[in-house]
């Protein structure tokens, strides 16, 4: 260690580049109790027997590398390594052998602005994003499941207005040499929102209390069905007694004898209280433009959560989630006990 250090002094006193590395992680635990009745939706299909299960368990297991090097002539690069996962012994009657691939991230800044490319992956726009300041997420409940994809990113910071365009690969197309072509997208599985490449353009807003994105994007075609317009915006506004965000996200798709809109809406608040915060959120997602009327409609979901922060990095957390995730489907919760610890 002594030598280490002495190294780095050395480095520094001779005007040589090095980087600062930082490790950071988390690890949450608790109980878990889910209400999964008959008619609720499930993997596509509809539930014809009680599912509800509860236990103890780990939630999260994250540890994440960072690394920043000041490269000179005002450039710098940065290096994000996240794995995850190692806690959680036994899965699917299989014993865990260890660290899995969590997020990873390789950037470079200056005055030209900020290009990353990453292999991660996304949490949910509204729930997920500017708008979530409370509740729970979304994720793969009212909303779509984000999964992971391969993407380079440009953004340019100017003022308080940060402009971002980013290209993400087909997310089951992860790998060097692959996902640009030669190789066929996941196509017409609604569950992941027709996953294929897809550009995005984004405008980010952040000036004290007011946070604000709005953001196009445009698919590649997939077999006959092509994502025809995609718009998103979401603000929060900090009160200073709480906090409140909402958004909206339309997405809508078009082929052979086949129409799909789909417009999502999420509402949200935050309230601290000293080291009590206390959250709270409402999500919608209308289905419109098919062909066959039964299958329009909307459905929606909600969530609550208290948190109590023990010190900076410790926390106890209660959260209660309702939906349902398909239009007719019957609701199903699941409720949350969590102890935990960030490092």
């Amino acid at each position: 260690m002594k030598k280490s250090l002495i190294a780095l002094a050395v480095l520094a006193a001779s005007g040589a580049s090095f980087a600062q590395v930082s490790i950071t992680g988390n690890l949450t635990a608790g109980f878990q109790s889910s209400n999964v009745p008959i008619g609720a939706s499930v993997n596509g299909g509809i539930t014809t027997a009680d599912q509800s299960t509860s236990g103890f368990g780990v939630d999260t297991a994250e540890i994440v590398f960072s690394a920043k090097e000041d490269l000179g002539g005002g450039m710098k690069a940065t290096a994000k390594l996240g794995l995850v996962d190692a806690a959680r012994g036994m899965t699917a009657g299989r014993p865990n052998t260890g660290f899995g691939p969590g997020d990873a991230e390789l950037g470079l800044s200056g005055g030209f602005g900020q290009l990353t490319l990453s292999s991660s992956r996304s949490t949910d726009y509204l729930s997920g994003g500017v708008a979530g300041v409370g509740g729970t997420f979304m994720e793969g409940r009212v909303f779509f499941n984000r999964v992971s994809t391969d993407s380079v990113a440009y953004s340019m910071p100017v003022g308080p207005v940060t402009v971002g365009l980013t290209y993400s690969e087909a997310p089951n197309l992860l790998g060097l040499g692959a996902g640009t072509s030669g190789a066929a997208v996941v196509a017409n599985d609604i569950s992941n929102g027709f996953p294929a490449r897809q550009v995005a353009l984004a405008v980010q807003y952040a000036n004290g209390p007011l946070s604000a994105d709005v953001g196009y994007l445009t698919n590649d075609k997939i077999d006959t069905t092509e994502n025809k317009n995609h718009l998103r915006g979401s603000v929060s506004y900090d009160l200073g007694v709480a906090k409140l965000g909402g958004g909206m996200e339309r997405q809508t798709w078009e082929g052979t004898n086949f129409k799909l809109t789909v417009t999502d809406t999420l509402l949200a608040v935050s309230v601290p209280m000293g080291a009590v915060t206390l959250g709270a959120n409402w999500a919608q997602r209308e289905i419109s433009d098919q062909a066959t009327a039964a299958d329009n409609g909307s459905f929606n979901g909600y969530g609550l959560k208290a948190a109590y922060a023990l010190s900076k990095r410790t926390a106890v957390s209660a959260d209660y989630t309702n939906w349902a995730n398909a239009v007719d489907a019957k609701k199903q919760s699941v409720y949350n006990l969590f102890l935990s610890h960030s490092f």
